[in-house]
């Protein structure tokens, strides 16, 4: 056979190494395992960077959303002295996220407004569920308890 003629196919012994033996395929068996060695290492790094990069953006997103939150209260806070004023609720003061602590139990209000004898409690949402009305509702059970000095 000459060059011309050759098979195109590559057979063992192509890498002028000689006929396929078990050293040779000792070697290969070892060299693969490297390889799926190296890329188990790789997987792994990158599955960790993923997790970083989860908990970053998880991060991130909890800031923007506090932030977003608080932007818009303040909007609402803008224009509530306003908004009540028209509907014949007179406000002396308005407070944003008014906070504290009884009996075991921690509470925050977005916004109050005082009156002079009553206050309007006002939560703020970006996006309303129907369990965050129940929740406002449960808060509103403990006005009176929790913030005894609007009495």
């Amino acid at each position: 056979m000459n060059s011309s003629t050759k098979s195109a196919t590559p057979t063992p012994d192509d890498d002028n190494q000689g006929p396929l033996s078990f050293e040779k395929v000792w070697r290969m068996f070892k060299e693969t395992d490297r390889k799926f060695q190296e890329t188990d290492r790789i997987f792994k790094e990158t599955a960790e960077q993923v997790k970083e990069t989860s908990r970053r953006l998880t991060r991130m997103e909890r800031q923007f959303t506090s932030m977003w939150g608080r932007l818009v209260e303040s909007l609402v806070e803008g224009d509530l002295i306003r908004l009540l004023n028209e509907r014949g609720i007179e406000v002396e003061r308005t407070q944003q996220r008014v906070s504290g602590r009884k009996k075991d139990i921690n509470f925050e209000f977005d916004i109050i407004a005082v009156t002079g004898d009553e206050i309007v409690v006002v939560e703020v949402k970006t996006t309303l569920k129907s369990e965050d009305i129940r929740h406002f509702v449960s808060k509103l059970e403990h006005v009176r308890e929790w913030l005894h000095e609007f009495h």
